[in-house]
């Protein structure tokens, strides 16, 4: 029994972990919650609903942020501002974001909120939305400020991801916006399509 966690709050946790896939009994019997339990046994929302913290992940023997994502968390479990910041502490944020930031919808998902706890800015976010004008689209009206999130994004990554004028303008950056955010020349904002 760890500090102030009573045997009935580890018997809850040890049911909500494995009696989907071990039986209450088996559950209840099984005597310490390892790694590879719960990589054979259990699974993110398991681990979830058990309330099973980072730390106590980390102390059953999940060593990395690869090791988190073999249980079944992926980048929306990032949302959770608690969880994210419980992440970073415990990996550190270029892990986190190695292990769980692979696709534009990835990028999505942690856009905004979470985005600063991983230490990405939205130049990151869109380079993760090369050739999907879509995500990008989603990136930009999630991130902070508002129609100002262009600041320290690059023309060449606006133009990777597909993004045009007709789209920046529909989520209201106008060609004065993209300029002064981006320090586009009359050239690239006609590369836009401005």
């Amino acid at each position: 029994m760890r500090g102030s966690v009573t045997p009935h709050a580890e018997t809850r946790k040890r049911i909500a972990l494995f009696s989907h896939s071990l039986g209450v009994e088996g559950a209840v019997e099984t005597e310490c919650i390892t790694y590879e339990k719960l990589l054979a046994h259990s699974d993110a929302r398991h681990i979830k609903a058990s309330r099973m913290t980072v730390s106590e992940l980390k102390e059953s023997g999940c060593a990395s942020a690869p090791d988190v994502k073999c249980l079944g968390f992926d980048a929306l479990h990032l949302t959770d501002p608690a969880f994210c910041h419980s992440m970073v502490g415990a990996f550190g944020a270029e892990a986190v974001c190695q292990a769980f930031l692979s696709t534009p919808g990835d990028a999505v998902a942690v856009a905004g909120v979470t985005a600063p706890s991983l230490n990405l800015s939205v130049d990151d976010l869109l380079c993760m939305c090369v050739g999907a004008p879509e995500e990008a689209k989603a990136v930009l009206q999630q991130s902070e400020p508002k129609r100002g999130a262009l600041v320290g994004v690059s023309i060449s990554t606006l133009l990777d991801c597909g993004l045009r004028a007709p789209t920046l303008s529909d989520i209201g950056y106008l060609a004065n916006d993209v300029s002064s955010q981006t320090g586009a020349t009359i050239s690239h904002l006609k590369k836009l399509g401005f």
